[in-house]
């Protein structure tokens, strides 16, 4: 039989295996190093929990690692529901964080649509500007024509 050190590691490595967040509990069961010694080394050196690591990813995709985070969770609690006695306020707790998940998706997804509301808009008026761009260079050869024929006077800017 497996001792306990053992078992930890390999419960550590598996959890690790199917996506479950590091933490220094897993990391000391698989290393067979002390909870503190890691703890200590990831100060010294920085290290950032996964969770922690939102550089350069979008809210979208930060939304979706909270989701997942969740749904590890909600499988977590049916997992330790032994007998079908589950623990009320952790699934509370799982429940609220979902909604908010949920409602941050939204605000995500609303953003992305005034972006796209406003690149439609931005490409509107360039389409607008373009246009008046264009009328004023057909004016300008209109009026030039105009007085080079001798019918508009240069001076007084208009037909004559």
């Amino acid at each position: 039989m497996a001792s306990a050190r053992t078992a930890a590691a390999w419960a550590s490595m598996r959890a690790l295996f199917e996506g479950a967040a590091p933490d220094i509990a897993q990391l000391a069961a698989i290393s067979g190093r002390q909870v503190d010694t890691i703890r200590r080394r990831a100060a010294r050196e920085g290290w950032r929990a996964l969770a922690d690591n939102t550089d350069g990813i979008s809210q979208a995709e930060r939304v979706v690692r909270l989701a997942n985070q969740m749904i590890d969770e909600m499988e977590a609690i049916q997992k330790d529901g032994k007998g079908g006695v589950y623990d009320k306020a952790r699934i509370e707790t799982v429940a609220a964080l979902m909604r908010a998940v949920e409602k941050a998706g939204e605000i995500v997804g609303a953003e992305a649509g005034m972006q796209e509301q406003q690149k439609k808009t931005d490409a509107d008026k360039a389409d607008i500007l373009r246009r008046i761009d264009e009328r004023i260079v057909e004016l300008a050869r209109f009026f030039a024509d105009e007085i080079v024929a001798g019918r508009a006077d240069p001076g007084r800017g208009g037909a004559g």
